[in-house]
């Protein structure tokens, strides 16, 4: 089994009453879901802060990732 795609999908989910703690506040949380498919038909699935700077550096990165074994982390993590 082998990765075949990475994709990435930006959400932004606001919250019912603003996040505040001692610095500030935020309305809402920006996250990156990442998707790994295989050549098996397997889809995994992650997620990560950093919103779009985030998704941009995982795209700019996809092309290590593309035909190792996902489960293979201790390489992947080399790479």
């Amino acid at each position: 089994m082998r990765i075949s795609q990475v994709r990435t999908t930006v959400v932004t989910v606001p919250f019912t009453r603003p996040e505040v703690w001692a610095r500030g506040a935020r309305p809402c949380v920006t996250n990156v879901i990442l998707e790994l498919e295989t050549d098996a038909g397997l889809t995994g699935l992650g997620e990560c802060g950093g919103g779009e700077a985030a998704s941009a550096a995982i795209q700019r990165l996809s092309s290590y990732l593309l035909g190792f074994d996902p489960f293979d982390i201790e390489r992947l993590r080399q790479r």
